[in-house]
C-alpha cells in the first residue's frame, strides 16, 4: 500500500521531485475493493521499469484495476490515503508514442 511505504527504502529522485522506490510499485485500494485483491505481477513491474529506463521523459505510470485498486510506479509514500477514492471512476488518459522511420 502506498500509505505504508517505508521511508527508509525511498531515495530522492529529481525526475519526480520527491523520494521514490524505483524497484517497486505500490497500491491504493478503494474502500470497496476486496482486501485480498490481486496485485500486478512481476512482468508488469518489469515492463514499467523498462518503460522508465527507455523513455527519459516518462514519469508516473498508473494502472487502475476493475477491482478498484490503483497501482503506481515508482512506489512512493502517499500522504492522502482516502478509502473513498475509487480509480474505476477516474478519467484517465493513455498516450502512446510511435517511432516512425520516414
Amino acid at each position: 500500500m502506498c500509505c505504508n511505504v517505508d521511508d527508509h527504502i525511498l531515495e530522492e529522485d529529481v525526475r519526480f521531485q520527491r523520494k521514490v522506490d524505483s524497484k517497486n510499485f505500490c497500491d491504493i485500494a478503494s474502500g470497496l475493493a476486496s482486501q485480498h485483491y490481486e496485485r500486478l505481477n512481476k512482468h508488469v513491474l518489469e515492463a514499467m521499469k523498462n518503460n522508465f529506463a527507455q523513455v527519459t521523459s516518462l514519469k508516473w505510470q498508473y494502472f487502475g484495476s476493475e477491482e478498484g485498486v490503483l497501482s503506481l510506479y515508482p512506489s512512493h509514500r502517499e500522504e492522502k490515503c482516502n478509502k473513498l477514492y475509487d480509480p474505476r471512476f477516474r478519467y484517465t488518459v493513455s498516450i502512446t508514442f510511435l517511432h516512425l522511420k520516414l
